[in-house]
């Protein structure tokens, strides 16, 4: 989706993702001759990860209050959402489209859900699109 917003905006939109730069990496498979676009972020330096770690750590505070437990028990438990979200977007990016790519996005959907909802928490809208 990010992909498709990136192209056709000539990357005006969606150059950065959590203030961390991408591209789009256009190739053609050897064998099968497919045409693929991958959106791929890349590091310019500490002030680039500098820039990725606040926002990764205002994400983390975002869902913190949403888990149960003390406040480090929420703050392991958010890190371990967004690891858990951001692992299965790799995933389903390497796996061919289709079926168990979608299977590996609605699993982890269902799982966060699941603990926000578990605990009653809600989440606001972060304001990162």
């Amino acid at each position: 989706m990010r992909g498709r917003i990136y192209a056709r905006t000539g990357g005006r939109v969606g150059h950065r993702l959590l203030a961390v730069p991408c591209l789009l990496l256009h190739t053609v498979g050897a064998k099968s001759g497919a045409v693929r676009t991958s959106s791929l972020t890349y590091a310019m330096g500490d002030s680039v990860r500098k820039a990725y770690r606040r926002r990764m750590i205002a994400v983390v505070a975002l869902l913190a209050p949403a888990m149960s437990g003390t406040p480090q028990e929420q703050e392991r438990q958010a890190w371990t959402l967004v690891a858990s979200i951001v692992g299965a977007i790799t995933i389903a990016r390497a796996l061919p489209p289709g079926d168990e790519a979608q299977a590996v996005l609605d699993a982890v959907l269902a799982s966060a859900m699941k603990v926000v909802t578990d605990v009653g928490g809600t989440l606001a809208d972060p304001g990162f699109s």
